[in-house]
């Protein structure tokens, strides 16, 4: 069934091509392939999304609670309100 855990872009097109061809009646087999292809490719670039998106959240965290801190009760602050 699944031979291999690393995704293949071949695979992916060769199915998403039988999909095509078989419009407008979806056929199930190259359909439930092309989305374990899909998963695959997220399940790869899913650790390299995650330590990006972690270093640029906790930076957002860290200048939102600055702001929170020590711009929030400033007299400019209240002035734009």
């Amino acid at each position: 069934m699944v031979e291999s855990n690393k995704f293949d872009y071949k695979e992916l097109l060769k199915n998403l091509v039988e999909l095509k061809a078989s419009l407008p009646v979806v056929d199930s087999i190259p359909f439930t392939q092309t989305m374990l292809e899909f998963v695959k490719i997220f399940d790869f670039m899913g650790s390299g999304l995650q330590m990006a998106f972690k270093g640029f959240l906790s930076f957002y965290v860290l200048i939102f609670n600055f702001f929170i801190r020590y711009y929030k009760q400033s007299c400019y602050y209240q002035e734009q309100l």
